[in-house]
Formats: C-alpha cells, sequence, structure tokens
C-alpha cells in the first residue's frame, strides 16, 4: 500500500506553501507505517533536486520524494477544483499487476496542522466559532515553514502570521 502527498512545491519556490511545510513537519517517524505494509512518500512539481533540498531543509530526508516535473502525474491523479498546483492525499492498492487509488482528499485535516485542528479552539481563524475576544487570524494565514517563526511567535507571544502581521479579529473577514 501506499500514501502519497501532493506537495504544492514548484521549481525555483522561494516561499514553500506554510501549511505543506507544517504537514511535513507532522509526519511520524516512517517505521510506524512499514510495520503495516504501507509506504509514504511525496511527490511535487519541482525538480527532484530541489525537492531534496526543501526535505533536508525540513530535517525530513528519510521520507522519499517524487518529482512530477514536466510528467503527467499531477493531470492524471491529482485532479482538483483547486488545480494540478494544489495540495492533497492519496493512498493507492496494488493488487497484482492493477494499481488502484482508494482514497484521494484535497480538503481541510490534509492541509498542515492536523493536531492543532484536534483542541477545542483550532486553529483559530476568523470562519470558526470561537468565544468573544479569543483571538483569530485570517483563514488560511496561518503557519510558515518551522524555521521561519520568530522567537515572539514561538513564545507565543503573537499570532503566527504569513504576512507578518498580528490579526487580531474583525467581523470584515
Amino acid at each position: 500500500m501506499l500514501i502519497v502527498y501532493h506537495h504544492m512545491l514548484k521549481a525555483d519556490d522561494e516561499h514553500p506553501c506554510p501549511e505543506c511545510s507544517a504537514f511535513t513537519d507532522h509526519v511520524p517517524h516512517l517505521a510506524h507505517s512499514h510495520v503495516a505494509d504501507v509506504t509514504f512518500a511525496m511527490e511535487a512539481a519541482a525538480p527532484i533536486d530541489q525537492f531534496r533540498a526543501y526535505m533536508a531543509r525540513m530535517g525530513r530526508p528519510d521520507i522519499p520524494v517524487y518529482s512530477s516535473a514536466g510528467g503527467r502525474f499531477r493531470d492524471r491523479l491529482h485532479p482538483s477544483p483547486q488545480g494540478t498546483d494544489s495540495f492533497g492525499l492519496s493512498a493507492f492498492l496494488r493488487d497484482g499487476g492493477r494499481v488502484y487509488r482508494t482514497y484521494a482528499t484535497q480538503g481541510r485535516g490534509v492541509d498542515g496542522v492536523p493536531l492543532i485542528d484536534l483542541v477545542p479552539y483550532g486553529r483559530r481563524e476568523s470562519f470558526e466559532d470561537s468565544p468573544e475576544g479569543w483571538p483569530q487570524r485570517k483563514t488560511y494565514s496561518f503557519g510558515k515553514v518551522h524555521d521561519d517563526y520568530t522567537s515572539d511567535e514561538l513564545a507565543g507571544l503573537a499570532a503566527p502570521s504569513t504576512t507578518g502581521e498580528t490579526y487580531r479579529g474583525d467581523s470584515s473577514t
């Protein structure tokens, strides 16, 4: 069995997707899937050398990576309403000479911070039902590549933001 994460890293991408990066940080040790006869891998449209360098930066050179650059993999096996540049997760089963995709999603819960989604107030994004006065941030503005956080963000003194601004919430978003 095979699980593939469809990473949004593109050729010459200087700012990798923060949600894809958070997902990468949350991948458990591969031994946990190997004992269940499951292989986990990632694919991206970035060239393979760039993808491997990114994975080394993330501290995850153990995860097998594949480049779909110049190929038809994304067009044929990763259709998405957001287009082929979107993230996603697919599971495959091989039965003899046939391969079946048994699961595919491009929805929330795959986009990077699954552990945070489990706590009562979740990501504290503006669409969520949070108590009055609870800090919120703009939807999909959460997260950065793990080594891009400031010391204030890591200490919990500022809400992480991809724009560099602290979002205090308002009724217009």
